[in-house]
């Protein structure tokens, strides 16, 4: 029987027993990404599978495999071999700072984290933000109610690439690309129709998923990047490891002339891949932070030895894409 608790703690991944019956434990989906707001993903530990509450038709299963290969992002030869080595898993190189090369290896790449990509591009449906017309009387409403004038609108739409949809699966979404070597590798898009029930959406890596939409299907899962990656290889002071594009466009957005650039995880914590990147870039800051939002602060994201501090909100501030200047200042110790 695959020792769950064994792999999860190997690879780091956070799980809790809260809300699961004895026997049983909870983790965050990954394949709901970001849709998934708490540990909705149960896993038995006597073996009888695993299921997600928000979708047990689909993102469920009796065999390990599947789920180690989403949580890891690897592919099934890599899941097989993993589960099949179930008492060797522990590796004592994980604590000697050999992590990254244990990594990639297990990701099948012997040094660098990032590949080649193939050429990506938007889809006619999807459209630059800076386009007049349609597009200022449908986003800008929405991107002022976060806070955002529509100089600040102009200002991030130049520093992220932001793009919109009219049209096709990513229809009223702000599109905000992932760009990596210079490369749009990926895309997710952030629903501003009050009636979508899905936040996010973002492109697929399944030939076929993409196909039925009509869309070229990413190389790689936005939960295997680290957003505004290109910027964050040019460094600064200070690196801010936040959940969401939003958050991590707001801590950007004022931080640029301190140093401070933000970047998010598409998720509660970051995964193998994602792990690798931040070891590629930290070096390149003075420091790195994590600031997740007020109901997900306690969840280790990110590795203890990539020797991050946590920061925290102010107590009437829900996550950082809420944060006005003052407040800003306030979580940053910047003087007003």
């Amino acid at each position: 029987m695959f020792d769950w608790l064994r792999f999860l703690n190997t690879y780091g991944i956070d799980y809790t027993n809260r809300g699961h019956s004895r026997g049983n434990i909870g983790i965050h989906c990954p394949f709901c990404g970001m849709a998934d707001h708490g540990a909705k993903m149960g896993i038995s530990l006597h073996g009888r599978g695993w299921h997600c509450w928000r979708d047990e038709r689909n993102h469920t299963g009796r065999a390990p495999h599947r789920l180690v290969m989403a949580l890891l992002g690897i592919g099934y030869d890599d899941a097989a071999g993993i589960i099949g080595a179930d008492a060797d898993i522990i590796a004592p190189e994980l604590n000697d700072g050999n992590f990254l090369s244990i990594i990639n290896k297990m990701l099948g790449s012997d040094e660098q984290p990032v590949r080649r990509f193939q050429l990506l591009e938007f889809p006619d449906t999807i459209k630059p933000l800076t386009d007049a017309g349609v597009c200022r009387s449908l986003v800008y409403p929405y991107l002022r109610g976060r806070g955002y004038s529509n100089r600040g609108i102009a200002t991030i739409t130049d520093m992220f690439d932001l793009h919109w949809a009219y049209g096709g699966p990513f229809a009223y979404r702000v599109v905000i690309p992932v760009y990596m070597d210079g490369k749009l590798v990926t895309w997710t898009g952030r629903s501003f129709a009050e009636d979508e029930d899905l936040r996010y959406l973002s492109l697929t890596t399944d030939p076929a998923k993409a196909r039925r939409m009509a869309l070229t299907p990413a190389d790689v899962s936005v939960k295997d990047t680290l957003f505004d990656y290109d910027r964050l290889m040019q460094g600064g002071d200070e690196l801010v490891v936040t959940e969401g594009p939003f958050d991590a466009m707001r801590v950007s957005y004022y931080g640029e002339d301190y140093g401070i650039v933000g970047t998010c995880l598409f998720n509660f914590s970051a995964s193998p891949r994602q792990v690798a990147l931040l070891q590629r870039v930290v070096d390149n800051f003075r420091r790195v932070t994590v600031l997740f939002d007020r109901t997900v602060d306690g969840i280790l994201a990110v590795p203890e030895y990539l020797e991050w501090r946590l920061r925290y909100l102010p107590d009437t501030v829900k996550d950082p894409a809420e944060l006005n200047w003052k407040q800003f200042c306030q979580v940053f110790d910047l003087e007003t």
